[in-house]
């Protein structure tokens, strides 16, 4: 065994638990909104965070539509949040999120979406309500097993396509 001689206000810190250690510097995060119409869709946002570095105590309720976890740190909070909009899913984060921005000008007439969580029938129905009512789209067209979505129309805004899905609790990947 050997002695370690801390300097007295080191001691101090340490006695009374005033020094942290990393795991101090967890926070949970608390995702809300996130499309959880059934248990695939909660088997997918546990599955999509399971195993991510500094992620830990996932939590995923269904009936609040909330997923929440715990981060090591911040960074260890952008690897979740990008994890679980990764696996098709989304929703508003009790910390500052990713930025998943596009050119609020940029449009198009045709627009593919990829990596949706398209588990079942409840998830197709919100994506396409989500996107249906969007100015200029005139119709979509889904590949569930795929996880893919073809939106035409005239001068379809990437921004707005964006955040149609994000605010029905999905993310996507547009092109």
């Amino acid at each position: 065994m050997f002695k370690i001689d801390l300097p007295g206000t080191l001691r101090l810190l340490c006695a009374t638990g005033l020094l942290a250690t990393s795991a101090a510097f967890a926070a949970e995060v608390k995702v809300e909104g996130v499309h959880l119409c059934c248990g695939k869709c909660v088997k997918a946002a546990t599955q999509a965070l399971t195993g991510v570095n500094g992620v830990s105590q996932v939590n995923v309720v269904q009936d609040d539509e909330t997923v929440t976890f715990q981060a090591a740190n911040p960074a260890a909070a952008q690897r979740g949040l990008k994890a679980l909009a990764a696996s098709g899913l989304y929703g508003e984060p009790s910390v500052p999120g990713p930025d998943f921005k596009t050119d609020a000008d940029k449009t198009a007439n045709e627009i593919h979406i990829s990596k949706l969580h398209l588990c079942c029938g409840g998830c197709v129905k919100a994506a396409e309500a989500a996107v249906k009512g969007l100015p200029n789209v005139k119709s979509v067209s889904t590949q569930s097993k795929q996880g893919t979505m073809t939106v035409n129309g005239e001068n379809i805004h990437y921004a707005a396509l964006l955040k149609a899905l994000h605010e029905s609790g999905m993310h996507g990947q547009l092109r």
